[in-house]
């Protein structure tokens, strides 16, 4: 991450999310296009969590994600389909 965006992310929790925002629609795009028959309300699973220290306790604000290999949407009696 470049020295000018570390503040950023430090202090002000928007930059984050918006950083958040942006990889996960980076990781969506090829899900979706590997995924050619699914409909297009389909939509793919992912868990993150934000650590903002290292092993040291310094300030090292980085994301753990957790991301689904597919996408999934709602069937009959709304169970969902991989």
């Amino acid at each position: 991450m470049p020295k000018r965006i570390r503040w950023h992310l430090r202090h002000k929790p928007e930059v984050i999310s918006g950083l958040l925002a942006i990889f996960l629609r980076a990781v969506e795009t090829p899900i979706r296009q590997r995924s050619p028959g699914a409909p297009a309300g389909a939509r793919f699973g992912a868990v993150a969590f934000v650590h903002r220290f290292g092993s040291y306790l310094n300030s090292h604000v980085h994301l753990h994600v957790v991301v689904t290999d597919g996408v999934f949407s709602a069937g009959v009696a709304r169970r969902p389909i991989l």
